[in-house]
């Protein structure tokens, strides 16, 4: 925990450095056989028949990152999933959860029986700011009004800033009890008897504060005390599991009056629903601000019935005797190294129905020191063979270089194909009394790159480019991180992270703006639409193009325009760019994410220079790899799912496409339906349908202000844009019947203060 016990600072913990590699070093024998690694367990020994051998069971799982506020670091993205925290279920629900980083409850569902992982439309705001635990209640009780009526609430939520705040219906939930001075980090809900209460650990006071079903504070018998705790700890989370309250206790850090994480900073205790004393249960090593708390089921691979306990501070789950407290081991990935979630906070197990598998553990994580969010999933596995990962956790370039190369090494057994996801975003504040580096930032020091390489059998490495404008101000250095997550045919290696540190080039820096300079200005038209290093011939042309004007500011400018608007009317562009803005807002009916659409389109651009021999076979593969990709996400198959026949699909197609654009294709229809047929499989129909739908030219024609709006942001600002903004400039478009020079939508973009400083200060 790293925020202000009043919530008056955002929370920032550096609990756990990354490590990573960076681009051009390969560092053989970084990992050790996975088949020497893995700890094997014998599960049962004592209850096996005396002529069966015993059951070994090994200590390996796999993680899945499902949802993530960073664009290309998890199956879906979230922009609220921020720092979460708390995760709560009722028994057919999808997961709550509690983001403390945006103050909102997300829910995310399926994830059941190979079922597709997908978000609830549903999000909920949480006044008062700063969600930490999260339960849910099926009861009768705890009635609150609010969303329109009168009744039970639902899920309930503690806070940083001493609140309790409930929800029954609608998008807002409501404070139900304040108290100012209380640092509530972790909640949860029991019976004793007689009625049903809140338990709230009150970080700051040291103590559990018990609320009663009308949310007033109370006493009970007990008083939560465990006599033998040394005076710097408190509580830093409560869990109900069967009947008994376990207490977690993290030390106080007496700086900030937060936790501090470390070594054997952790206890755990046992009280009855009355706050009466049980008993110690686990004491110090391998505790480290423990938080989450849960039981496994008895299938959980090598720790089934056991008590499972996260730490905040190393991001490790060590595995317990429920009843001793005897230490059983920490969980391992499957290479056999310890499974580590830097910020993890809950866990807990799927419900079956609603949301998650039941043998399967589910996680919350204030991602790269709280300041992002990652929920995910673990799952008994088996040693792996093949590991993928950097070949070392740090390089430096200079911006001079416009782009680095950054590699990734394959290890073990290569006979097969194996995948792994890549993401890059800003790198971390120094960490006083470090003044240096600085984290570098998207859009100005580098452009995102994120996306799937893919190793063919036999092949050692992959590399991917990160671009990097060479902007004009004067900087210290700064740092990118790079993650790589979701392998498949391969475990992630120990080098799964990395650091980017960007040197400066501007000393002394330049009197005016580098934007301003034709060359300069050309070059990030092919970053920002084309995601590629100029081709010389190409540079040459479009400069020629603007410096043809000579000292003519009138000229420079319209060049500078119709230049400009070039690169996203341009070939290259529409067969990849305009393909991934399309493809999402026909079939899923919603425009894409920067992120997303970053990601898509750098795949579909991939290895293309418009003009060379190969282009239009290069353009075909990168096609068919894209949307034999698009129709196995997560978020289309929970729109069209895999028991739909073909006839359903298509139907539900052309809903979506005239919902979203306007445009019916249902005379279009026995085209599509004679185009599913060419499919060898479902997958392979769906995509071949989606594709042609999207290429018709009634389809286009709807779409095409909607895009060249869009990446206008997407472009030139490298964000999402705002909604306001977005209407005003599509209204324009179509008001001049797509005239962007009449409508001065490029001019706008491209003389704005936002777009200049991205490069320089003037």
């Amino acid at each position: 925990m790293r925020q202000l016990c009043f919530g008056t600072q955002a929370r920032r913990l550096a609990c756990l450095a990354l490590v990573g590699f960076v681009g051009f070093l390969i560092l053989p024998g970084l990992l050790t056989s996975a088949n020497n690694s893995s700890r094997a367990v014998r599960r049962h020994v004592s209850d096996a028949p005396q002529d069966q051998q015993p059951e070994f069971v090994t200590n390996n799982y796999r993680q899945t990152n499902l949802v993530s506020d960073l664009s290309g670091f998890a199956q879906l993205q979230d922009p609220l999933l921020v720092n979460p925290w708390g995760l709560a279920q009722l028994a057919t629900s999808p997961f709550w959860v509690a983001n403390s980083g945006t103050s909102t409850a997300a829910l995310y569902g399926g994830d059941v029986g190979g079922s597709p992982f997908f978000k609830n439309a549903l999000n909920v705001t949480i006044p008062g700011g700063l969600p930490t635990g999260a339960v849910s209640n099926a009861g009768t009780d705890f009635v609150i009004t609010s969303g329109g009526g009168t009744g039970p609430a639902r899920f309930i939520f503690s806070s940083i800033t001493g609140n309790i705040i409930a929800w029954r219906a609608g998008t807002v939930a409501s404070i139900l009890a304040s108290h100012p001075g209380h640092v509530y980090t972790g909640l949860t809900l029991g019976n004793n008897g007689t009625a049903n209460f809140l338990y709230a650990a009150d970080f700051a006071n040291k103590k559990i504060d018990v609320h009663n079903s009308s949310f007033a504070l109370t006493t009970l018998a007990g008083t939560f005390t465990d006599p033998a705790i040394p005076a710097d700890f408190a509580p830093f989370n409560i869990q109900n599991l069967g009947g008994t309250l376990f207490v977690a206790y993290a030390k106080i850090d007496p700086a900030d009056g937060t936790d501090l994480p470390g070594p054997g900073n952790g206890f755990i205790s046992k009280f009855d629903t009355n706050g009466n004393f049980l008993g110690r249960l686990i004491s110090n090593v391998p505790l480290n601000s423990p938080w989450g708390l849960t039981v496994s089921p008895a299938g959980f691979g090598a720790f089934g019935n056991a008590l499972l306990v996260g730490n905040f501070g190393d991001g490790k789950i060590n595995a317990f005797n429920i009843t001793t407290g005897a230490f059983l081991g920490t969980l391992n990935d499957e290479l056999g190294n310890p499974v580590v979630i830097p910020g993890l906070w809950a866990i807990a197990f799927g419900n079956g129905v609603g949301g998650g598998d039941t043998s399967a553990l589910y996680f919350n994580a204030g991602y790269d020191s709280e300041r992002h969010g990652l929920f995910g999933s673990l799952r008994s596995s088996t040693p792996a063979l093949t590991s993928v990962q950097f070949g070392g956790p740090s390089a430096s370039i200079n911006e001079a270089a416009l782009s680095v190369d950054i590699t990734v090494t394959r290890s073990g057994d290569i006979s097969g194909t194996s995948t792994v996801n890549y993401a890059i975003f800003d790198g971390d504040p120094p960490v006083a009394p470090a003044t240096t580096p600085q984290p570098a930032t998207q859009g100005k020091d580098y452009l995102f790159a994120g996306g799937t390489l893919t190793f063919a059998a036999g092949q050692l490495s992959r590399t991917f480019k990160i671009l990097i404008p060479d902007d004009g101000f004067q900087e210290t250095p700064e740092t990118i991180n790079l993650v790589l997550s979701n392998p498949t045919g391969a475990a992630l290696g120990t080098q799964s992270t990395a650091i980017i540190t960007i040197t400066d080039n501007d000393t002394p820096p330049p009197a005016t703006n580098p934007i301003d300079d034709a060359q300069f200005f050309v070059r990030e038209q092919y970053f920002d639409f084309l995601n590629r290093v100029p081709d010389s011939s190409g540079l040459t042309f479009w400069t020629g193009t603007i410096t043809s004007c000579g000292a003519d500011a009138q000229c420079i400018q319209v060049k500078r325009i119709n230049a400009s608007a070039a690169f996203f009317l341009s070939a290259e562009f529409q067969k990849t760019g305009l393909t991934a803005y399309l493809a999402p807002k026909a079939a899923l009916g919603a425009i894409p994410v920067y992120g997303r659409f970053e990601i898509d389109t750098q795949a579909l651009q991939q290895n293309l220079i418009f003009g060379q021999p190969n282009f239009d076979a290069q353009l075909e593969a990168n096609k068919s790899a894209f949307f034999a990709d698009f129709v196995t996400r997560p978020e289309f198959l929970t729109k069209y799912p895999a028991s739909q026949n073909g006839s359903d699909f298509i139907d539900a197609l052309i809903v979506t496409i005239q919902t979203s654009s306007g445009v019916d294709l249902t005379p279009r229809r026995s085209d599509l339906v004679n185009e599913y047929l060419l499919g060898a499989t479902q997958a392979q129909s769906r995509a071949r349908v989606v594709r042609k739908a999207i290429d018709y030219p009634e389809e286009v024609a709807a779409e095409f202000n909607s895009a060249f709006v869009l990446m206008q942001y997407f472009g030139y600002l490298r964000r999402d844009p705002d909604t306001s903004g977005f209407n005003f400039w599509l209204a324009k478009l179509n008001a001049f019947n797509g005239n962007f020079v009449n409508a001065e939508m490029v001019k706008a973009f491209i003389t704005s203060g936002e777009y200049r400083q991205r490069f320089g200060p003037n």
